[in-house]
Parts: structure tokens; C-alpha cells; sequence
């Protein structure tokens, strides 16, 4: 049985020894800014999100009562971990998946356009900030950007067979439910050659995507409640694609505003002459590949007045993915070898700039809010100070959360403040998350001082 996957794998005539190196210099490179720092802080808010499915009954994770508004293969994947494994244990999966989408790409890259391409792009997607930071947390978006890139890469090699038209898609919209807004361009690209050998296994696979998407829409209509993202719209489009070139999404502090300019400036140079290089060329793997990254921001536009879903930049991480190739490709057509090192050397201090604040201990993801806490050490000092018998209060749903994964034994009697079960849960979620915490012990509702020494947590 042929996935179509020897594609990536196979060169003519073998090999060449410093394609190799490249290719492994790349992979070095990208293994480092995945692995360096990788435990300095505990899983925070959203990883603990994906704990919490993790140590679910598997028997749970694919009911979209469980997940939504997330799909479940991903935490269905790292449930075989043990609870007790250690956060590098669980951040590691992310970072063999995002150094696999930088091989796979960087591969890719050296087989159409030489070694020279190859490196450059391998060099810029080692080092993109969005890439790195996406392959180091306990969440689905460098599985979903690998299933994704792997499944374009695939159909522009006209390699893709009949088990890979209809399951590659579906594991995609499994990790990720917007994967389906790659689903148009799949079935374009599927109808213009041998449509029967590749509109049949892709329609199958979107029969398979029904199973779970049906369910979910109904259970979605039933507990309807505000969402935190944007609508698309063209401001928020160009924001995706600076954020995309700059591989920033994060933060806009003032320290990397210049590094972020920079990226964007001479990525945005890079994807412009690429595009002015391809004019006469519609049939170019390029310009299929262009139309592949934005043709998903095309048809969401649309939807997203129909449905109670809001536009997010973590929703299309492949497309970004595939756009820094893009203007990797573009940079790497400056004829001037001394001006192609210099624009070059910009785009990877900027991105190094900004991962240098990303490394920092006390970097602020959401809210500002910077991320030194430590839980664990906090539970600890608190149980030895207030004994088994306190009743712990927590104020806070980030404590709560916490308290799943780092609180000692002796943290017996544990309450969530109702407002904050109201505040911080979507109408969706509160099913799940009602069972979650029952079975963990943790009751929604106020402690009695006669019942007890009262500890807020926040």
C-alpha cells in the first residue's frame, strides 16, 4: 500500500553528500531552537487544556462534548503518555513533529530548486519564531501544521494515492477542526487531472470528517455562547500575513519592534519577487503552492458569517508556514551572492531577536501576564504550612488547572469560584469540564469558614 510519502525520501540517482549536509545542518539547527529551555516553565493555561484530554477516559476524547472546540486526535496521541510524565515528556511530541515539517519541507525545497533554496528556506523555517514557539507546547498546531504541509507537498508532487487523498485530509481536520478550509483547493486540485482516482478517496475522507463534524455542529448549536477571536477581514489578513513573515503572533513589546519590521520588510521583498517571477508561469508548483497557503483564508471569509467562530492566526499556521517558504524562495533569486547574505542575515537576527525574548523565563503569552509562576513549588509550600486539612480555594482557572497537574496529595478539599467557572469556560466546554473536575476532586462552589481554615489561591 503506496501512501505517496517516498516522494520526500527519494532522489535521483541517490543523494548528493552536501544536500545531505544541508539537510542536516537545517535539522540541527531547528532540533536546538525546539529543545533549548524546553522545561524552564510548567505547562501554563492552554497545555493544560491538553492535559486535561490527555487523562481523560479514551473512551471520552472523541465525543465533541469532550474537545470542542478542538478536534481529538491529538490528545487522543499523547493520552498513552503517563499522567505523571514530566513536562518535557509531553512538550516533546510537538518538537519531533515540528522538526519533521522543517526536513519535509527543507527537503522538498532542495529537490525543486537546489541546494542553495534548500538551506535558505530550511534556515528561515528552523528559526521562525511562530514555527519554534508552536513546536514547543503540549497543543496540536505543529501536528496540524505537518499533516497540512505534508498533504500539499504531496498533491504538487502528484504522489499523493488513493489512501492519502482520503485519510491525510481527515487526520488533519482531526487534529485541527479549520483544516477543513484546505478541503476546497484539495478538491480543485483533485478534479484537474485523474479525478476519479482522487475526488472519490477525498470526498470518502470528507464522509469521515462527517462522523465528527455533524455531532459537533449540533452540539456546538445547542450550547451557543461569545467566542474571544476576530473576524477575518482585510486588516486582519494583512496582520496574518506580517505576523506570518515576522513569525510573531505573541506580543508586540516595544524591545523586538524593530526586528519585527525587519522580517516583515524583507519577507514581504522575498514573497513580491517571487510573485513577479511567476506572472507567465500559472502552472508553477509555486503558484499552486501560493494559491494553496491563502486559498483557506478565501473560503473561511464567507463562513465565518454563518457560524459562531471567529478568526484566529493559530487556525492557519500552515499557510504561514508555507508563505515564509515562499519568500524563502524569493530571497534566494537575488543574483548579488554578498546582497543575498546580507538580506538574509536580517530576516535570521530578527528571528533570533525575537526568540530571545521567547526563551526568557518571564515571557508574557496572554494578558501580559508573565510566565514565572511556579505552581508546583507554591502547592508545596502551602501544604506544609496549612496542613491536609485546609480547604483550598481557588480563585483563579489557571490555579485550578494547576492544581490537576502539580498539587500535592494533601490538597484533599479543593473548590473553584462559581464566577470563575462561569467567566472562563465557554457554554461548549462546561459539560466536559463539570466531569473533569468531579473526578478530580475539585467543586465548583464556595468553602464554609465552619468547615474549616480557608486558602485562596489565585
Amino acid at each position: 500500500m503506496s501512501w505517496g510519502f517516498g516522494v520526500l525520501s527519494r532522489e535521483a540517482g541517490g543523494p548528493h553528500r552536501s544536500a545531505g549536509t544541508v539537510f542536516l545542518i537545517v535539522l540541527g539547527v531547528a532540533a536546538v531552537a525546539r529543545l533549548l529551555f524546553l522545561g524552564q516553565r510548567e505547562l501554563w493555561l492552554d497545555e493544560l487544556f491538553s492535559y486535561a484530554f490527555a487523562i481523560t477516559p479514551r473512551s471520552e476524547i472523541f465525543w465533541p462534548s469532550t474537545t470542542l472546540p478542538h478536534a481529538p486526535l491529538y490528545f487522543l496521541l499523547i493520552s498513552f503518555l503517563p499522567a505523571d510524565a514530566s513536562d518535557i515528556a509531553f512538550r516533546l511530541p510537538s518538537v519531533l513533529f515540528g522538526i519533521t515539517t522543517v526536513g519535509i519541507l527543507t527537503h522538498f525545497v532542495i529537490r525543486r530548486r537546489g541546494i542553495r533554496e534548500g538551506g535558505l528556506v530550511g534556515l528561515l523555517l528552523a528559526l521562525n519564531p511562530l514555527a519554534v514557539y508552536w513546536s514547543r507546547e503540549v497543543r496540536m498546531y505543529a501536528l496540524y501544521g505537518l499533516l497540512v504541509t505534508l498533504m500539499i507537498l504531496l498533491v504538487l508532487s502528484e504522489r499523493l494515492s488513493f489512501w492519502g487523498w482520503m485519510l491525510l485530509p481527515a487526520a488533519a481536520f482531526y487534529t485541527f477542526p479549520y483544516a477543513i478550509f484546505y478541503f476546497p483547493w484539495l478538491l480543485w486540485e483533485a478534479l484537474r487531472r485523474r479525478w476519479k482516482e482522487r475526488a472519490v478517496p477525498l470526498l470518502c475522507g470528507f464522509g469521515i470528517v462527517l462522523l465528527w463534524l455533524l455531532p459537533a455542529l449540533y452540539y456546538s448549536r445547542s450550547h451557543p455562547g461569545a467566542h474571544t477571536f476576530d473576524r477575518l477581514t482585510p486588516h486582519t489578513a494583512i496582520v496574518f500575513l506580517k505576523q506570518s513573515l515576522a513569525g510573531n503572533a505573541l506580543t508586540t513589546r516595544p524591545r523586538i519592534r524593530l526586528a519585527i519590521l525587519t522580517a516583515t520588510a524583507l519577507g514581504s521583498a522575498g514573497l513580491l519577487f517571487l510573485l513577479g517571477g511567476l506572472r507567465e508561469k500559472k502552472r508553477s508548483w509555486e503558484r499552486r503552492l501560493f494559491v494553496g497557503a491563502l486559498s483557506p483564508l478565501a473560503f473561511y471569509y464567507p463562513v465565518q458569517f454563518f457560524i459562531d467562530s471567529g478568526f484566529t492566526y493559530r487556525a492557519f499556521f500552515p499557510s504561514s508556514l508555507l508563505l515564509v517558504l515562499l519568500s524563502g524562495l524569493g530571497l534566494a533569486k537575488i543574483k548579488v551572492r554578498f546582497l543575498r547574505w546580507i538580506v538574509l542575515g536580517g530576516m535570521l537576527l530578527s528571528y533570533l531577536w525575537i526568540l530571545s525574548l521567547y526563551f526568557q523565563p518571564a515571557f508574557p503569552y496572554n494578558w501580559n501576564t508573565p510566565r514565572t509562576r511556579r505552581y508546583a513549588v507554591e502547592f508545596s509550600k502551602l501544604a506544609e504550612t496549612n496542613g491536609s486539612e485546609a480547604q483550598w480555594y481557588f480563585r483563579t482557572f489557571p490555579a485550578a488547572m494547576a492544581a490537576v497537574r502539580y498539587a500535592p496529595p494533601s490538597f484533599k478539599r479543593k473548590f473553584l469560584d462559581p464566577e470563575i467557572w462561569t467567566s472562563q469556560l465557554l457554554p461548549m466546554e462546561r459539560e466536559y469540564f463539570g466531569r473533569f473536575f468531579q473526578r478530580q476532586g475539585i467543586i465548583v462552589g464556595v468553602p464554609k469558614r465552619k468547615d474549616g481554615k480557608i486558602v485562596e489561591i489565585r
